[in-house]
Order: C-alpha cells, then structure tokens, then sequence
C-alpha cells in the first residue's frame, strides 16, 4: 500500500504548478521516541480561466501509515480558499477524505484541515493560526491531533523553512516537541 502512495507521490508531483515538501520529527519526552513524517503538498493544474480552481494533492508517509488524496481548491476571493479532496489510505476499507480552509489577511493567516476515514477514531485534524513578526520570520498557535496544542515560530528562507512546534497533546496528555522543514520545489 505505501508503494501505491508513493507512486501517487511521483505523478502528481510531476504535473504540479507548486509543491511542498514536508520533513518533519515528534519527539515525545516521557517515551524518549522520535516519529519521522514526511508530507507532501501541492497544486495541479488551473481548472478554470479565473484561476479561482485548482486540483490539489496531498501525500503523507510515516513509519506505520501512508495517505494519498486528491482533489480540488475553490479561491472565490484573495482572502479564502476552500478545499475537498478524496483518496486512499493504509486501512482494509482504503477511503480517506479531506476538508480545508485557509483565511488570510494583511499579516494574519488561519489554515486547517479535517481528514476522516473509516471508523470512528479515524479523524485527525491540523490548525495553524499564523502571524507574520517580520518579512521571514512568523509565529502563531497551532493544533495538531496526534503532535499537540501549543505555539509555532518559523523562519524563511529562498527555497525552504525550518519550524518548530513546542505543544502539550490533550488528547493522550503528553508533552510533545515536533521540528520540521519545508522545501518548496
């Protein structure tokens, strides 16, 4: 099933007007374990003449799981953008599906994500409110289930980003230190 994901990865990849990759570690301290991730994200091609619709993908590959999903976003305004995508994942019943909702505005910017599949404990959910201290450097909250809750700082670079993510996981009550990069490609 991974390599199912990872060749999703490669073709989309290769169509893509702009991606993101995603390499990032949790490193929870009570269990002294580290969990590698990597995510990859991106727009396909325009859907129509205004711009206001793209295809969209998303991948994701870590030790035990591994998702693709594709779809399309809906910019109606400069400020919103509204996404659905639809795809597979590494359980018997294979479907995932995906909502997102960016806002942005002058310095602020909220970004957040829902995925659900088969079962009920198969959800997760990512939100980041973000706001930008100076031209490369930006902080802000963000809500990550599986990482935790907890503040962000980020620094820009020309092609990449370095983050780090300092959160507590209300959910199995857990401290939790997740560092990441960002490469545009």
């Amino acid at each position: 099933m991974k390599k199912i994901v990872i060749l999703f990865i490669v073709v989309l990849s290769s169509v893509s007007m702009f991606a993101q990759v995603q390499i990032f570690g949790k490193y929870t301290p009570e269990e002294k374990t580290l969990a590698p991730d990597i995510n990859i994200f991106g727009y396909g091609q325009k859907l129509n003449q205004s711009s206001t619709l793209k295809m969209t993908y998303f991948a994701l590959v870590e030790e035990n799981w591994a998702e693709g999903l594709i779809g399309v976003s809906y910019a109606p305004k400069d400020w919103l953008e509204l996404g659905l995508l639809g795809g597979i994942e590494t359980t018997e019943t294979l479907y995932r599906f995906c909502a997102s909702v960016w806002l942005g505005k002058d310095k602020f910017s909220l970004l957040t994500f829902f995925e659900k599949g088969d079962g009920k404990d198969n959800w997760w959910y990512k939100s980041t409110l973000s706001y930008q201290i100076a031209e490369t450097w930006s902080t802000g909250l963000m809500s990550w289930r599986y990482n935790g809750t907890g503040v962000f700082v980020k620094k820009d670079f020309k092609t990449f980003s370095v983050w780090v993510n300092p959160a507590y996981d209300l959910e199995f009550e857990k401290e939790r230190l997740t560092m990441g990069i960002d490469i545009k490609i």
